[in-house]
């Protein structure tokens, strides 16, 4: 029976078997589907081709005469022959359609991978074997890359001299490295699974907060922080941990890379360093006459307190400045060019100098000029210390009553070490850890609204901050906690008063030696805009 493409569509919406009512349709159906199949597919019969279309044959690069009775087995390379292919046991030994990757060499000498499935069907009393094969060379190189790449990560994971980490967002190793190991002298099975917080002194367990917290938070995380880490036989090492987060955008991060480098001994120099320049810087305070100290551009690095009472000037006006600062500006009024005149020659000497009084007057005095050398034996920095001639920070100069003499300028900063807290000239409070204030002065009270009675011990600080600024003063603090030394210690804020308002104002914040506690003060400027203001507005003298 002739069928027409008529009758056969009206087959097909019907739903009946097409296979088994058609079977000429049936056939020509499956040679379009094999002959336009994006898979090679290939028949054999007794492991020879006996037909290959036309995605096979392009794979391969053979035709389909050469093809037509070529053993399967010759197109594979030969490492990959033992697979069991083309028997009749597989039919029992694996289940149907399981894949096989292997190798292949084209007609032009080319290697590709293949991956291929296969099936076995009856036709004539002969099996014959039905395969697929997809060429996933492309793919294949890909993950051949990534597993290269993996190896090289893994070898350099290893082999790094600093300790390598990857801890989870919820604080747990997930890796280490020897180096690491080495560090903290644990084992890699004893460390893995167990929390970051096991590696810290028990101290900053209980203060340090959420550290995987602080670690999100961080502006740029890649930015190394020091932070304390306690080893198995107890030894307290200080360490240099560069973070970065690894995740995406959508999902955040996955998991943190920590790096960490081993900066005790460094840290260690660094103390004995700072010890040696507060006892330095002490000794200056100390000293009898004077004294100025300058880097050799002859910018001020420190005054002594004998040398402000003297001049009756702040030190945050002479830090930094040059040398300049410190005389009236005149005709051969150079300070610098004596100074540098007497280091060249290499022989500390005295020189005469005018220097100038906050209340304007000159003050001549007798400068000497000398200098410490550094291991090298080259001056590291000069020393200048003065005698004052005809006037003394004792005799009020003549004819100018002490009372009419101009008032210095206003603190800006902190009151210093000495001051009572009570009586500070601005607001001022002790924090605890937790960010509870535990004492403020009169002039927070005025500052914020709310009485002593209201605060200590009830507010945290945070609370006075507007909230625009609570993340970054939150995050401030977390850091603070981790690395004291990296926490900026003053900032400007918007700070939140009792009856709503907002005031900006500066924070200077410093901890209090042996308490755990932080001093801060903070200073409105707008009200120290207007007093400034006012102070230089030309008086009415009439």
């Amino acid at each position: 029976m002739q069928v027409t493409r008529s009758d056969f569509m009206d087959v097909i919406s019907d739903g009946t078997d097409v296979l088994r009512i058609l079977p000429e349709a049936a056939a020509e159906l499956c040679t379009a589907l094999f002959r336009n199949s994006p898979a090679g597919i290939y028949i054999t019969r007794d492991g020879k081709f006996i037909y290959t279309n036309i995605e096979f044959r392009h794979v391969t690069g053979y035709s389909q005469d050469e093809l037509s009775g070529k053993d399967y087995q010759r197109l594979i390379n030969p490492r990959y022959r033992q697979m069991p292919k083309q028997n009749m046991a597989s039919l029992f030994e694996e289940d149907e359609g399981t894949s096989h990757q292997f190798k292949i060499t084209t007609r032009e000498g080319k290697k590709r991978w293949i991956e291929e499935k296969i099936t076995y069907f009856k036709y004539g009393g002969n099996w014959l074997t039905l395969g697929h094969w997809l060429d996933i060379s492309e793919h294949h190189s890909v993950e051949k890359s990534w597993r290269e790449a993996e190896r090289r990560f893994q070898l350099a994971f290893e082999d790094l001299s600093t300790g390598l980490t990857i801890i989870s967002t919820d604080g747990i190793f997930l890796k280490v490295n020897k180096s690491f190991c080495d560090m903290v002298g644990y084992e890699e099975g004893d460390i893995l699974e167990s929390r970051f917080d096991d590696v810290l002194p028990p101290v900053e367990r209980e203060t340090g907060g959420d550290i995987m917290a602080v670690f999100l938070s961080l502006d740029k995380p890649e930015l190394p922080v020091q932070r304390r880490l306690q080893a198995r036989d107890g030894r307290i090492l200080w360490t240099a941990m560069s973070i970065s987060l690894i995740g995406d955008n959508e999902a955040g991060p996955s998991y943190f890379i920590v790096n960490f480098q081993d900066i005790t001994e460094r840290k260690r120099i660094e103390d004995g360093l700072r010890e040696e320049e507060l006892l330095y810087r002490r000794v200056v305070d100390l000293a009898l006459e004077p004294v100025a100290v300058t880097d050799l551009d002859c910018r001020i690095t420190h005054v002594s307190e004998n040398l402000l009472s003297l001049l009756g000037r702040r030190k945050e006006d002479l830090l930094g400045n040059g040398l300049e600062s410190l005389v009236p500006a005149s005709p051969g009024q150079d300070i610098r060019t004596r100074v540098m005149d007497i280091v060249s020659k290499g022989q500390p000497a005295e020189t005469e100098i005018t220097l100038r009084r906050n209340d304007g007057l000159p003050l001549p005095c007798s400068m000497r000029v000398a200098w410490i050398d550094n291991d090298l034996g080259n001056p590291a920095c000069l020393v200048l210390s003065f005698k004052a001639g005809a006037i003394t920070a004792e005799q009020p100069s003549a004819g100018v009553p002490p009372d009419a003499r101009p008032a210095a300028t206003p603190c800006e900063e902190p009151p210093q070490a000495g001051i009572p807290f009570d009586i500070a000239p601005n607001a001022a409070i002790l924090i605890d850890r937790d960010t509870t204030i535990a004492a403020a002065n009169a002039g927070f009270e005025v500052l914020s609204g709310y009485t002593k009675q209201e605060i200590e011990g009830k507010k945290s600080w945070i609370e006075f901050v507007s909230g625009q600024d609570h993340a970054r003063l939150k995050r401030y603090h977390l850091l603070r906690q981790i690395d004291s030394e990296t926490a900026p210690s003053t900032y400007e804020f918007k700070f939140a008063c009792r009856d709503g308002s907002s005031r900006d104002v500066v924070i200077f914040i410093n901890p209090v030696p042996g308490t755990g506690q932080l001093s801060a003060t903070l200073i409105d400027l707008a009200a120290h805009r207007r007093a400034d203001i006012a102070e230089k507005e030309p008086r009415d003298e009439s």
